[in-house]
Order: structure tokens, then C-alpha cells, then sequence
């Protein structure tokens, strides 16, 4: 279930509850059928973010969005988003995120982990408002995917200003349409 978290009182009020989609010329094939390959950006405070253990800031300079997801400073806090995919296959997360001091690491989980957890190392980018690039491929499953990165230190995660996700018809989940979802499954 996607449930937002605490935002902090300094961020700005949601503007869109859409994601950025950048459509690709190329295609990728699965065992049974093919599917274009898609980029879409997920911001904090639109759909396809979930919740952050912390909070929407906006006071470190070079941003997009409404702000950055800033975790608690704790082991085990974590950030989450949910994506749909047209079919089964890989697909490429880059995290743009910054980072003013030792370098950040974190278990990523797709589906609460169920083809295992990867880690992530979030480098020092050279200050807080410098920010850089991570990628990882993953594998999504058809539909419903929930992907979560987790601290595993006691500096939780580097503030994280999107998540990119490349591949097979991939789409944000928009919080509302999943609730109006879970209720009807409840009847």
C-alpha cells in the first residue's frame, strides 16, 4: 500500500499528480510479447512517490520538483515509490540524489524484496546542493511494482530528488487511483 509520510511544513503544495513520460524510439521483448520502452521521472508529492521516514525539503538549491526527500538520519528509514509495468523484464532506476558528506548506503527492494534486495552506495557528491546520478537494473514484474530503498547505517539515505525508472510500458501509480482500487477489492 502506498501511504505518504511525513512532509515537512517548508515544502510547496503538490502542482501536478502526473509524472514526466519521455517515450523512447526502442523496444525491449519478453519471452511472450514486446512493449516500448518508456522513461518516466518520479518526483516527490506526485504520483508514483509513496512516502519518505523523513522529510519534503526544499532548502538545498538545485532541486526539480517541489523539493527533495530527506530521510531521518537512522538506520532502516527508507524512501518508496510504486510503478505498473506492461510486462515482466528489467528496467533501469537512476537515482538523482545529493550528498555533502560520507558516503550513504541502502538495501533496494522491488516487491518487498521478492528476487532479493541489491545495495546502493549514494557517493559524496561534493556538497548538498551538488547533485549526481546512480543507476541499478532491476527486474519489475507485470503491474503492480513497489520499489524501496532502506538505510543501512545510522545516516540514513542522501536527500533524493527523483527516481528515474526506464522500461517495458512503464507507468506512475497515482495514491488516489490506488485507494479507490482497494476499496472496490474490500466490497
Amino acid at each position: 500500500m502506498c501511504i505518504r509520510d511525513r512532509i515537512s511544513s517548508s515544502a510547496a503544495p503538490v502542482v501536478s499528480s502526473s509524472s514526466v513520460i519521455i517515450p523512447s524510439s526502442s523496444s525491449v521483448a519478453s519471452s511472450s510479447e514486446s512493449g516500448n520502452v518508456n522513461t518516466i521521472i518520479l518526483q516527490e508529492n506526485q504520483a508514483g512517490f509513496c512516502a519518505v521516514d523523513g522529510t519534503i525539503d526544499s532548502n538545498n538549491m538545485g532541486f526539480s520538483g517541489d523539493g527533495f526527500a530527506n530521510t531521518d538520519n537512522a538506520e532502516g528509514q527508507s524512501i518508496s515509490w510504486q510503478v505498473n509495468a506492461q510486462t515482466s523484464g528489467p528496467a533501469t532506476l537512476e537515482f538523482r540524489f545529493a550528498n555533502g558528506g560520507d558516503p550513504r548506503s541502502g538495501d533496494l527492494s522491488v516487491n518487498s524484496g521478492a528476487n532479493g534486495t541489491q545495495p546502493v552506495t549514494l557517493a559524496n557528491t561534493g556538497g548538498w546542493t551538488d547533485w549526481a546520478t546512480e543507476s541499478v537494473t532491476v527486474d519489475l514484474v507485470q503491474g503492480l511494482n513497489n520499489i524501496k530503498v532502506t538505510a543501512t547505517s545510522d545516516q540514513g539515505l542522501a536527500n533524493i530528488d527523483s527516481l528515474t525508472v526506464t522500461g517495458a510500458g512503464v507507468s506512475a501509480v497515482s495514491y488516489t487511483h490506488l485507494r479507490a482500487h482497494e476499496t472496490s477489492l474490500h466490497l
